[in-house]
């Protein structure tokens, strides 16, 4: 890692890069597009297949592509910008988003269900002991937490 001289490296491969390599990528001040967001237009494409298999559908090749640049466009930009919001390396970042995205999703889960109509924000939900909201996110050495 530390004979690397390139500006941006894209992970094809699940997980090339050990920890040890990561921090010296990052100390080198090398841009790097994680595996998790590199690899995420073949898992986004498998999707588009499986609905259409689903529904019994048959998209154009130029709907496929058009749908999955917009949609890897929008998860680089994410991405990018949380990079840039928290000053961590695109790998942190990532999970960041990813990690948003569930606590969300939670979110949207337990303020729909009437069992859970009455939780406030941020509050610890006893029988799951998950967050229902996401705005106590904070990064501290790269360190991802979530707290109520």
């Amino acid at each position: 890692a530390s004979r690397i001289q390139a500006k941006l490296i894209v992970e094809g491969a699940n997980g090339p890069t050990s920890a040890r390599a990561d921090n010296i990528i990052n100390e080198k001040g090398i841009m790097v597009a994680p595996d998790i967001l590199a690899n995420a237009g073949g898992v986004t494409v498998s999707y588009f297949e499986w609905v259409q298999n689903r529904l019994g559908y048959k998209w154009t090749r130029e709907r496929v592509n058009r749908r999955s640049d917009r949609i890897m466009k929008d998860a680089f930009e994410a991405v990018y910008k949380t990079s840039q919001d928290y000053n961590v390396p695109m790998r942190i970042a990532a999970y960041i988003v990813a990690i948003d995205k569930v606590a969300q999703t939670y979110k949207s889960f337990f303020l729909a269900s009437s069992k859970f109509a009455f939780c406030k924000k941020s509050q610890w939900v006893p029988s799951f002991g998950v967050l229902t909201s996401s705005s106590n996110l904070a990064v501290k050495n790269h360190r991802i937490m979530v707290s109520a």
